[in-house]
């Protein structure tokens, strides 16, 4: 009973050092490389890519994340490796210093914002924001075109941060715009 007691103990022993040296961990950061994209929302399919603005839209800024470490401790049997690694991220995007422009002038809730104005600086229940490690939404609410008036036909949208370890991140997009006469304005 008592080698039966051992064998126990030790088989629990060997099958703990399995699984623990059989774990990982990936260390990632985010660089500068980027792009951006814009999404309609909708019920049936979700997020629909778009070139043209109508409404209610999202816009994204995505930054490459690259690996810069995988410890994968599978000492004793492949297999035993666990699904997924433990992702931790060295550097962030700093929310503080993210800046949105348009290469127009528009009309906000009573006020002219000129050309190269911080869009993130706006009221954020009209400009909704979610950062994910290097996934940056903006989410462009009914309420914003509400109180907006912009001038329809092509527009370039800047997007500009930088992370926690002085990485700069840029990126742009060339959208149109295509809003109903009461979002309109020209205001050159």
């Amino acid at each position: 009973m008592k080698i039966i007691k051992i064998l126990t103990g030790l088989s629990l022993i060997i099958a703990g050092i399995i699984i623990l040296h059989s774990c990982c961990e990936e260390e990632y950061i985010i660089t500068s490389n980027g792009e951006m994209s814009a999404w309609e929302l909708t019920d049936y399919k979700g997020r629909v890519s778009i070139d043209t603005i109508r409404g209610e839209f999202i816009l994204g800024a995505h930054f490459s994340e690259q690996l810069v470490l995988n410890s994968r401790n599978n000492l004793f049997i492949k297999s035993a490796m666990a699904t997924t690694c433990k992702e931790t991220f060295l550097n962030k995007v700093l929310e503080n210093s993210m800046k949105l422009t348009i290469d127009k002038s528009l009309f906000y809730d009573g006020d002219t914002l000129q050309t190269g104005y911080n869009l993130l600086s706006l009221d954020t229940s009209d400009i909704k924001l979610n950062v994910v490690y290097g996934w940056i939404d903006m989410r462009f609410t009914e309420t914003f075109f509400e109180k907006t008036s912009i001038e329809n036909g092509k527009c370039m949208f800047n997007f500009n941060a930088e992370t926690n370890d002085s990485t700069q991140l840029s990126t742009e997009i060339e959208l149109f715009i295509d809003l109903p006469e009461k979002t309109q304005r020209n205001s050159k």
